[in-house]
């Protein structure tokens, strides 16, 4: 299939305050084998204050208003807004590796209609990052809670093969995955290609909650993804305060939002008791910051010891004090 064959694209974009990072979004998108013509831009802006609309301007994109301050909010916009089959969800922070990312995620879907959707099995890790970010990138996460209770999505820097959930079969440039409810990693987030017809099956407006979304495809049998073994950037944060700080505000929007969340990933007590205590007592952690840095002499792996000892209390401080609130308005 020559470049002019391949099916267009809609890229859809949520956006807020993003000046910081969509420029070098876009040009990583800009210099794709795709031709830049084959891609409709769609940034579902949320009201930003920055110079978001002036990037996104500039590279010719179509701009659609969120307003809503929520970011499956806009995805939802984004997906009815899109023109095309095929649909790739970035988020601003988001960056494409490698020129045939696109091609190399694409390809797959085209040929086999079976196929749902694409995304990569690993952060970029860039040396030249911040500590914070190559934390993130080295481990694979934005929660170190999450990681310990099995629920990651990315492969550690060191792992070579796909060693999560799922049964994989190995296609040279990336494995086809068969996962089963709900036995299901973290699936249709940090760059995601996929078909809308296939997200219009299950509940995606007004809002798109993208793990929610597949785990209903999975149910209905459509269980079967590329997943890549290209990185896909993600300039996560710049310190370890801002990453503090990024998993309180997801706790604190996961209990303001939860309502409309349709799944629940129960997790006995027992398990979480002990996850927590692991990880307090900071023993495994630095175990495995040891582990990773014998592999690759960054000095970044050490700050997963002091993170897997504050996430914890950060958890337990939020759900107290929403558990306080609920208490105080309802008399």
């Amino acid at each position: 299939m020559t470049t002019a064959q391949w099916p267009p694209i809609s890229v859809i974009i949520p956006t807020y305050n993003a000046g910081l990072h969509l420029e070098k979004l876009l040009n990583s998108l800009q210099t794709q084998t795709i031709p830049w013509d084959k891609l409709e831009i769609i940034v579902v802006d949320d009201d930003s204050e920055d110079d978001t609309k002036e990037i996104a301007q500039r590279f010719g994109a179509v701009i659609v208003r969120n307003g809503h301050r929520h970011i499956e909010r806009g995805k939802a916009i984004g997906l009815l807004a899109a023109s095309h089959e095929y649909v790739l969800f970035l988020d601003a922070d988001n960056y494409l590796t490698t020129p045939d990312w696109v091609q190399t995620a694409l390809e797959p879907l085209v040929t086999d209609e079976t196929l749902v959707g694409a995304q990569s099995i690993r952060f970029h890790y860039d040396p030249k990052d911040p500590p914070a970010n190559r934390y993130c990138s080295l481990f694979g996460i934005n929660d170190p809670l999450a990681y310990y209770l099995g629920r990651r999505d990315r492969l550690i820097w060191y792992e070579k093969t796909w060693q999560l959930m799922g049964k994989v079969e190995d296609r040279g440039a990336y494995y086809i995955g068969t996962f089963h409810f709900p036995d299901v990693p973290t699936l249709g987030s940090q760059g995601f290609l996929t078909r809308s017809s296939l997200l219009k099956k299950v509940k995606h407006d007004p809002y798109l909650f993208h793990l929610e979304a597949n785990l209903e495809l999975i149910k209905q049998g459509y269980n079967r993804y590329v997943l890549l073994k290209t990185d896909v950037g993600h300039d996560h944060v710049s310190t370890v305060k801002d990453f503090v700080k990024k998993c309180q505000r997801n706790i604190e929007l996961f209990y303001r939002w939860g309502y409309l969340r349709t799944y629940r990933w129960e997790t006995p007590k027992v398990k979480l008791f002990f996850t927590v205590l692991s990880m307090l007592t900071v023993v495994r952690p630095v175990w495995d910051a040891w582990r990773g840095f014998r592999k690759n002499r960054d000095w970044a792996w050490f700050i997963h010891p002091w993170v897997s000892f504050v996430i914890p209390w950060i958890y337990t401080c939020v759900t107290l004090s929403r558990q306080w609130q609920q208490r105080h308005e309802s008399k």
